[in-house]
């Protein structure tokens, strides 16, 4: 969001929030952004006025978000978790909303919500549409050109999430030796103490360094229900999806009911024999795998940033 709104071309003077002044400097010195920063959540600063507050509310308590919108003209919230009423004129909800696009309102807040408003990062977009591609740039020419007749499954992405989980990552590994998989196997990140079946070419990737590139590279996935699974998704690399928590089995159920994944178990218990009959069909189910290529990208074509800059700036 910072970089997309530092190259919006708009005279925008940024003032960044965030829990520690230190780990805020370490971020926009990293992403080449300059802007002021302040520790305001701990209520020690007072805020500045301002024409617009864009907040991630999540977290933030409630005395804060009364300042904001005292001290703002506009709010927008971006907020996965349902609508703060009193101070937000926008609400942007992705992950968690319904699929198809919605624009209502909830008592003094305007709320946009959908799929088509997930933000993904310009790096993963540009891998979809090529190095040159700009969210600005973006056409209904480049995200109807889906290709949808895979090959053989010669590589396979293994991922939980950032943090490396040892039972669902064997059990993953143990399913593709029993059906006799004899392609690459990435696993990113691979957990200590991990036992590696006979049969299996196993690349074992300790950190998230490069997942993006690696993921967009392979012919499947097998991942949990996060923000990965609609990576996935948008870079049309079939996933066989092994939810970790509820919430993720409900993002699975709502991409899967879409036509994009595959759900091969359930978070309170890895069921051998419904992830061995749902792996295998993915494997050897070309037609399938292309048919799940095909709605995903459909779906998912990467612009929610863009619409959300365009909510953004037309309140200002």
């Amino acid at each position: 969001m910072h970089q997309a709104l530092a190259a919006c071309g708009r005279e925008l003077e940024l003032s960044v929030c965030c829990q520690s002044g230190t780990e805020a400097h370490a971020f926009l010195s990293g992403q080449g952004i300059h802007a002021a920063y302040a520790d305001w959540l701990s209520m020690e600063h007072s805020l500045p006025e301002c024409d617009l507050l864009l907040v991630d509310w999540l977290d933030s308590p409630a005395e804060f978000l009364f300042n904001c919108a005292r001290v703002a003209r506009r709010s927008m919230l971006l907020d996965d978790y349902g609508p703060a009423t009193e101070s937000a004129d926008v609400v942007v909800r992705s992950l968690l909303s319904e699929i198809a696009p919605a624009h209502g309102r909830i008592g003094r807040a305007e709320v946009h919500s959908g799929i088509t408003y997930l933000q993904l990062s310009p790096e993963i977009f540009r891998l979809r549409y090529g190095a040159q591609a700009s969210l600005q740039a973006m056409s209904t020419e480049l995200v109807d050109r889906v290709e949808s007749t895979p090959g053989p499954v010669r590589s396979i992405m293994l991922s939980f999430g950032g943090t490396p989980r040892l039972l669902e990552t064997q059990f993953a590994l143990n399913l593709l030796a029993e059906q006799g998989y004899s392609g690459r196997v990435l696993v990113k990140p691979a957990p200590d103490e991990l036992q590696l079946p006979d049969g299996l070419d196993i690349e074992l990737h300790p950190d998230t360094d490069g997942f993006h590139e690696l993921l967009s590279a392979c012919d499947m996935c097998i991942v949990s229900g996060g923000l990965t699974l609609y990576e996935a998704v948008f870079l049309g690399i079939p996933p066989l999806v092994l939810p970790l928590v509820p919430h993720q089995l409900d993002t699975a159920r709502k991409l899967n009911a879409a036509g994009c994944c595959i759900i091969g178990s359930r978070p309170d218990e890895l069921d051998h024999n419904l992830a061995a009959g749902r792996l295998m069909e993915l494997l050897g189910g070309n037609h399938l795998r292309g048919r799940l290529i095909h709605n995903g990208m459909r779906l998912i074509d990467g612009g929610g940033l863009q619409r959300t800059l365009d909510i953004l700036l037309g309140l200002l």
